[in-house]
């Protein structure tokens, strides 16, 4: 709800953006994608990285290290934000080459629907399906591990 509520706005600026330059339309679904997957696919991924809880109880803390499951995460992290720019980009270049716009723009809906669907699809497997709580039984035990508290 609050990731709904605060990019909102983004969304409603692409879409009058879009009067001047119509590609910027196409980054509304992108922002409709994120409040539905943004919160719970950020704290999920942030249980399975397994960095720990940082706080100040005077206790030694280890140095920050690179792994490959903390590598993946990022890797996951910037492939999705890259996937929803899609749409936008092959807008934009339909812009330039006229002659390729038909497909390209077809292309920009078809990656638009399929991230709105998916997107809906990850929100219902995280809140109301059946396999919701084993998820976040997973995650709880997880962070606990990782000190969080």
């Amino acid at each position: 709800m609050i990731a709904a509520v605060l990019l909102a706005p983004w969304a409603a600026v692409y879409v009058l953006a879009s009067l001047s330059y119509p590609p910027a339309a196409r980054l509304s679904p992108a922002v409709a994608a994120l409040a539905l997957t943004l919160p719970a696919a950020s704290w999920l991924l942030a249980a399975y990285s397994g960095w720990p809880q940082i706080r100040d109880l005077d206790l030694p803390q280890s140095l920050f290290r690179f792994t490959l499951r903390g590598v993946l995460t990022a890797f996951l992290n910037f492939m999705f934000i890259m996937w929803l720019g899609v749409p936008y980009i092959l807008c934009a270049v339909s812009m330039d080459k006229q002659a390729l716009a038909p497909p390209l723009l077809l292309a920009a809906d078809v990656a638009s629907a399929t991230s709105l669907a998916l997107s809906a699809a990850f929100f219902y497997l995280m809140t109301y399906s059946p396999w919701a709580s084993s998820i976040w039984g997973w995650f709880v035990n997880k962070l606990s591990e990782n000190g969080y508290v």
